[in-house]
């Protein structure tokens, strides 16, 4: 980092905050960019896998399933995306399952989803940054100090990263983890701010009149979604499987359940699934489980910032992400793209 010239300002994270404030910085600045990326690609919880390995098999989201837009800027953003055929409009035949009874949902919310999945919108953006911005992946950072100059970053490789500014994107536990040691005032109210978890399990099986179903009250169940609904006309070819379930958990289950086995986890919620939709879950076949640690902000602990960001250090440091907004894909954009505004303002100085 050479203090004559560009500044430089690094993002850790490249999910939905970490590249919309990049994008944001890189064209309202002429500063330097890198985004430092612990995962193989960019994309975060906006989590994306193919059947098979073959290209055009199908694909399911298993972290994200959809978002919507409601701020201005976020619907002009998403309308864009969809003019380039980087999004598509959802909407699902919708169920609703309280009282051990599934009905119809008159939800007709407009959802957007990927044409190849979640991910790939995501991934489609890097690639779009990658021309002019240092996207660093598999590059976990493990350690920040303070310099003289702003701020040095140590990877889990012993690479040194110096930067001016520094923005964290990670979730609230992870970034506390990062930023503590350097006993910053402001530092204490993350302290405030924590996560749940969330299981996601995915399986082949039958298909059902709904092709998404929110549970309510349920004691495992939190949301399920035929992901073969999502792929339409867009889809080269659904092959010869009735539907992809995505199950996600409720944080109590998921809780409870943080150190179960994935197979256990995918056998019981699979079963849940099953009794409540009154199918027989030997017709399921498991594709893939994650454990999200850190899934979505506990409403309970993650206040909703009007900024949607922090500011510390006189604006030397941000902390961005969906914690601080909310909880949606919409407030990770928007906390991503207010905290690039932050640097921005303090950039100069």
């Amino acid at each position: 980092m050479n203090s004559g010239g560009a500044p430089v300002i690094a993002i850790i994270g490249a999910g939905v905050a970490g590249l919309s404030a990049a994008r944001q910085l890189h064209e309202q600045s002429n500063a330097r960019i890198i985004i430092l990326e612990k995962a193989r690609n960019a994309g975060g919880r906006c989590a994306t896998r193919r059947r098979s390995r073959d290209p055009d098999s199908e694909w399911f989201d298993h972290g994200a399933q959809y978002f919507t837009a409601r701020d201005p800027l976020f619907i002009t953003a998403c309308a864009n995306d969809a003019k380039q055929h980087q999004l598509i409009t959802w909407q699902p035949s919708i169920g609703q399952w309280q009282g051990q009874q599934l009905k119809s949902s008159n939800d007709e919310q407009l959802r957007y989803v990927a044409p190849r999945g979640l991910n790939q919108w995501l991934r489609s953006k890097a690639e779009q940054l990658s021309a002019d911005i240092e996207i660093k992946t598999q590059s976990r950072v493990v350690e920040i100090n303070q310099t003289s100059l702003g701020w040095q970053l140590r990877l889990d490789n012993d690479q040194l990263i110096d930067a001016n500014q520094l923005l964290v994107t990670a979730p609230p536990e992870q970034t506390q983890a990062l930023l503590e040691p350097l006993a910053l005032d402001g530092l204490t109210s993350l302290k405030q701010y924590q996560s749940e978890a969330c299981w996601a399990v995915v399986a082949t099986g039958p298909s059902l009149a709904h092709s998404a179903i929110f549970f309510r009250q349920h004691p495992a169940l939190n949301w399920a979604a035929n992901n073969l609904s999502k792929q339409g006309p867009h889809h080269a070819s659904l092959g010869n499987i009735d539907a992809i379930w995505t199950l996600h958990a409720n944080p109590t289950w998921s809780n409870a359940q943080l150190d179960a086995s994935p197979e256990l986890a995918a056998d019981d919620l699979i079963t849940a699934f099953a009794t409540a939709t009154q199918l027989d879950p030997s017709e399921f076949t498991p594709l893939h489980q994650h454990r999200w640690r850190y899934a979505r902000p506990n409403p309970a602990f993650s206040p909703n910032l009007p900024s949607k960001h922090l500011s510390l250090n006189d604006a030397k440091l941000a902390i961005a992400g969906d914690w601080l907004a909310g909880g949606r894909v919409e407030g990770a954009w928007l906390s991503g793209l207010n905290a690039a505004n932050s640097l921005l303002q303090n950039l100069d100085s």
